[in-house]
């Protein structure tokens, strides 16, 4: 697992082993998002992509 910090203020807002990208929530990225969340240091939301494997065959 790998600790996953706020963009803003670097506290610990989550882990995960998959590599998230994570932001500051905007109109460009709220309807992109897999999961918004709220961090509870600075209180701002954040916009979560998770990537997605693609399968080859």
């Amino acid at each position: 697992m790998t600790v996953i910090n706020c963009p803003i203020c670097h506290k610990r807002v989550c882990d995960s082993d998959k590599n998230p990208k994570i932001a500051p929530l905007s109109k460009s990225n709220e309807n992109k998002a897999d999961i918004v969340i709220k961090c509870h240091k600075c209180k701002n939301q954040l916009s979560i992509r998770i990537p997605r494997r693609i399968a080859t065959e």
